[in-house]
This record gives C-alpha cells, structure tokens and sequence, in this order.
C-alpha cells in the first residue's frame, strides 16, 4: 500500500516533507524546523525558537540529526557544511 504525504498530520514525529540548505548566517533566521541534517559533520552554532542565544553542539559526526525547532544557523563558530533544514 502506498502512502501519500498529506495522510500524515504535521507533528514533530510526523515524516520529513521538505528539505532546505541552510547557509549559515549571523543575521538571517529562517522558519522553525522540525530538524536539522549535518552531512558533513563539524562545530554547529545554532538558535532554537524559544532561545533568546545561540547554543554551541562542538565537533558532531557526519550524519547527524539534530530534533530541535532551529531558526537560526550562526556563521561565527560554525564548522560544519552541508547543512539541511527539514521540516
């Protein structure tokens, strides 16, 4: 049985239907994510909806998925490239 996108309410738990690339930036935010993806591992500097600063996550493994509603992706103190917003 197939299953279509929309049979699936959007909650966090609910499946991936879209993805960005994030460039990380110091001013430019973004709409709140259900996650974000890190292909190619490295330092993340990130702020989560209801973070008023940023929160550093040092040296993450290529591959790893962060479950956190991200709406801003820091330039300064970010290594890591390749990053993917999903929502």
């Amino acid at each position: 049985m197939a299953y279509e996108a929309n049979q699936f309410p959007n909650t966090p738990s609910s499946p991936t239907k879209a993805t960005r690339v994030i460039i990380p930036s110091d001013s430019a935010s973004f709409v709140g994510t259900k996650s974000i993806l890190i292909l190619s591992g490295g330092t993340v500097v990130l702020r989560c909806s209801q973070d008023a600063t940023p929160q550093t996550f040092p040296n993450l493994p290529p591959m790893t998925e962060l479950l956190f509603e991200v709406v801003q992706v820091m330039a300064t103190g970010t290594t890591a490239t390749d990053i993917r917003a999903c929502y």
